[in-house]
């Protein structure tokens, strides 16, 4: 629980961020924070999740996983290399300002994701809870933080960008006292290990984009601003429960690599049936709770009433649900060191999907059919293996008891 307490403030500070620096700045003043959010958000589905799933896997498999330093830092450097020269040839158009101070920060985001990854991975498994959720809820607590003083004192928008980067900070109270010189580090592995990483930054990305695409399909489709506006603020709020999951990914990174590789395959596939069932119920129940109360939820908060129907709730809704099932059951694979059969389920699904959304037209409620069927077949084809009793190999490592 107190982990997903810190899951909740991660989410708390994060919002009230958000709306102290756009109510500061202005919208127009809001816009390079606008972008370099976006960035964090990309670094933390890309980068931050890829490592914490690694480092569990090194520190609980220790002498049973060899994950060479290059290939955990692989995604790390892929995306430094796509963001940064992309945030400074197009820095004026990105941020409305030439000055380098943006793609800097920009470029240092992805290193502090990094360094929060191997925090949580660490604290999962040699730290206790509170430790974990201190982490987990305080990166976002300390820009809330910051942004509060900030405001009183009319900071300008660099002073936001820096608040951005200080929440980073948090990821001293994992690193701090870390003893690693007496764990051998391989610089081989086996190919299995070797792709881990990157198969982890493809399932964190791809799980994370169809959540969220589905307004920036509909704006690039010639929808109304105000349409736009709206699915994005549904999005938003219905996105509550993935954002508390995320944050307790590195523990139950850590159960599912200390106990599937020695849990029977037919107990693995009764557990899966049940996990699959209760997903169905708790996505139809989602479903009418958008088609019900969605607008009764949106409409005081975000004055957006009148805009999306019923059917448009219902599909958010059960999207997030269903997108959470993909996330764990892509983590479920990754702990096994499944990394081939992550990226065969996740990369045509996303491709697919992304590429059915905008085919559609600027119809929200068939953009959102589209991503809620794509991350569907996510989720079945990443827990398929588990249901099948073909998850588990003479090839995973497995805890001696």
């Amino acid at each position: 629980m107190v982990i997903l307490a810190g899951s909740a403030l991660a989410g708390l500070g994060a919002f009230v961020f958000v709306v102290i620096a756009t109510r500061s700045l202005g919208l127009e003043g809001f816009r390079p924070i606008s972008q370099l959010w976006t960035v964090w958000a990309i670094a933390t589905a890309v980068v931050t999740f890829s490592t914490q799933v690694v480092t569990v896997r090194r520190e609980v498999l220790v002498g049973q996983s060899a994950i060479s330093r290059s290939a955990e830092l692989l995604p790390l450097m892929l995306l430094l290399a796509l963001a940064l020269p992309i945030l400074w040839v197009y820095r004026i158009r990105i941020f409305g300002d030439a000055s380098p101070f943006w793609p800097l920060v920009g470029g240092l985001i992805p290193i502090g994701a990094f360094l929060t990854g191997k925090a949580r991975g660490w604290l999962a498994v040699h730290g206790s809870p509170t430790q974990l959720a201190a982490v987990v809820g305080g990166e976002n607590l300390v820009r809330a933080s910051a942004a509060i003083i900030l405001g009183i004192v009319n900071a300008g928008a660099r002073w936001y960008a820096i608040a951005l980067l200080a929440g980073y900070a948090v990821a001293l109270l994992g690193l701090r006292g870390r003893n690693t010189a007496a764990r051998a580090e391989s610089q081989g592995g086996s190919p299995r290990d070797r792709l881990l990483p990157v198969a982890a930054s493809v399932a964190g990305i791809s799980d994370h984009l169809i959540l969220v695409a589905a307004p920036t399909v509909l704006a690039a489709a010639g929808a109304s601003p105000e349409l736009v506006s709206a699915l994005f603020v549904a999005l938003a709020v219905y996105r509550a429960p993935y954002q508390l999951v995320l944050g307790a990914l590195p523990a139950i990174t850590r159960r599912f690599t200390q106990d599937l590789p020695g849990m029977d395959q037919s107990r693995i596939a009764a557990a899966s049936r049940r996990v699959g069932l209760w997903l169905v119920v708790i996505s139809l129940i989602a479903a009418a709770f958008g088609w019900t109360l969605g607008e009764l939820v949106i409409t005081p908060i975000f004055a957006a009433g009148g805009i999306l129907e019923p059917i448009d709730h219902a599909l958010a809704a059960a999207l997030t649900i269903l997108a959470t099932g993909a996330l764990l059951s892509s983590v479920a694979l990754l702990s096994l060191g499944r990394a081939n059969r992550t990226l065969i389920a996740w990369i045509p699904v996303t491709l697919l999907t992304i590429g059915a959304g905008y085919s559609v037209g600027e119809d929200p409620t068939a953009i959102l059919a589209v991503m809620t069927l794509g991350v569907m077949v996510a989720t079945v084809a990443t827990g398929a293996p588990f249901v099948r009793n073909r998850v588990l190999d003479d090839e995973i490592p497995r805890l001696s008891s």
